[in-house]
């Protein structure tokens, strides 16, 4: 007798020996059970008393006493963080791992713990969880997420426990989504041609990269070898790529040059690795370019005299210019005239009636047209410049001396004015 909850008699309606082996009697020297079950409903300590009543043989109502003690505490309560968590848009063929912390906010000690509710894509990957759990503890779950199709998809963590009173569980939605890796590809046809350059020129090019994946590109970069490089000398040269680019169909750009200093053709290739969201990759580009000699323009007739010539006359020269290099050259003009030279045609325009214009081919010709027309007489002297762009920088020039000499018109005079023969005979 003398039990009140929480301590009870075990076995329903608090009755001695609750399920143990004690009946009304106790022969000398023997031993029997009675099981008292202690069944706390509030936090703390809470005490009582057990009391045994019997006759020892001489005497009614002696009794035995044996105090008892318990200390309730609330159930262990597994908690799993980050709730719904969504491990984002991921490559097939990849696998994200992520930790939740599994904390018991209770102050008993949760048993019996075991993991469970998962089902690919997603699969417990270790951690430090074990069996049992201390009040106020944490150990970790660590989830992977594998997708090998597209589309959202999603699971839940189950942890199932004993919380010090009955068998329950915890659980965590999880949530990912599958998508293509990323694939880049580099705008400029099967093998991009930069043509024909002359030798030390800059040709920039700006080629255009495209993400057809469904996921970023990471780790981005690029390399090359040749005359061939990024215009700042670094990845992207002045485009605009970075290290990610987003899938979808997002662009960027880079800017590669070509630099030819041998008279070569030259083939390479663009290669721009990066990380598809599951494995490393490469994108690449072939390019070709020609390297050719710079123009060189010549003015024929080196040092050209125009002689002696009459004050008021007018003569003229039809000079050759001669492209000896292989890359055209451009921007041509001339220069260098004053009277009394000057372009043919009226205005001193180059090229005075011959037939040169802006540009001028690797080993073509072409013809500009010089008069001399002297007013007053001496030595006269000049220059030709032609000037031009070579294919590698503009400013270069070539040029060719010209002279002349002016003279005052010949004079004739016939002696003996108005002779008079005077009177002579007949025959």
């Amino acid at each position: 007798s003398g039990l009140a909850a929480p301590f009870v008699f075990a076995g329903g309606g608090n009755v001695y020996p609750g399920g143990g082996t004690c009946g009304v009697s106790l022969p000398a020297s023997g031993t029997c059970t009675i099981i008292i079950w202690y069944q706390p409903t509030v936090a703390g300590v809470q005490s009582d008393q057990v009391n045994i009543t019997f006759n020892d043989g001489a005497i009614a109502g002696q009794i035995s006493s044996l105090p008892v003690q318990g200390n309730g505490q609330s159930p262990a309560l597994l908690t799993i963080s980050n709730a719904n968590y969504d491990y984002g848009t991921k490559a097939t063929g990849s696998t994200t791992n992520f930790t939740f912390t599994v904390t018991n906010t209770g102050a008993a000690t949760a048993s019996a713990m075991t993991a469970g509710g998962l089902a690919a894509p997603f699969s417990y990957a270790g951690g430090t969880c074990g069996l049992t759990l201390a009040a106020a503890g944490t150990c970790t779950v660590i989830v992977a997420f594998s997708p090998t199709g597209t589309g959202l998809l999603s699971d839940t963590i189950d942890i199932s426990y004993n919380n010090g009173v009955s068998a329950t569980n915890s659980s965590n939605g999880i949530a990912g989504t599958g998508a293509t890796p990323a694939l880049l590809t580099i705008s400029g046809g099967a093998t991009f041609d930069y043509l024909s350059h002359a030798l030390g020129s800059d040709t920039d090019v700006t080629f255009t990269i495209t993400n057809l994946g469904g996921v970023a590109a990471t780790t981005m970069s690029g390399s090359m070898a040749g005359p061939y490089s990024f215009d700042t000398g670094s990845f992207p040269g002045s485009g605009t790529c970075t290290a990610t680019l987003a899938g979808g169909g997002t662009t960027c750009t880079l800017v590669v040059r070509y630099h030819p200093l041998t008279a070569a053709i030259h083939n390479s290739q663009i290669d721009i690795t990066y990380n598809d969201g599951a494995a490393a990759q490469t994108a690449s580009r072939p390019v070709t370019g020609t390297g050719i000699t710079p123009a060189l323009v010549t003015i024929s007739d080196a040092g050209y005299n125009y002689g002696a010539q009459a004050n008021g006359t007018t003569s003229f020269k039809t000079f050759t210019l001669t492209n000896t290099g292989t890359a055209t050259a451009t921007a041509l003009a001339g220069a260098g005239l004053a009277a009394p030279f000057e372009f043919a045609g009226g205005s001193n325009a180059f090229p005075g009636g011959g037939t040169c214009g802006l540009t001028l081919a690797g080993g073509a010709t072409c013809t500009v047209v010089v008069k001399y027309f002297p007013t007053v007489a001496g030595a006269h002297s000049d220059t030709i410049d032609i000037t031009y762009n070579n294919g590698v920088s503009g400013g270069q020039t070539s040029s060719n001396n010209i002279f002349g000499t002016g003279q005052a018109p010949a004079t004739l005079v016939i002696s003996n004015a108005n002779y008079d023969y005077g009177s002579k005979a007949v025959g």
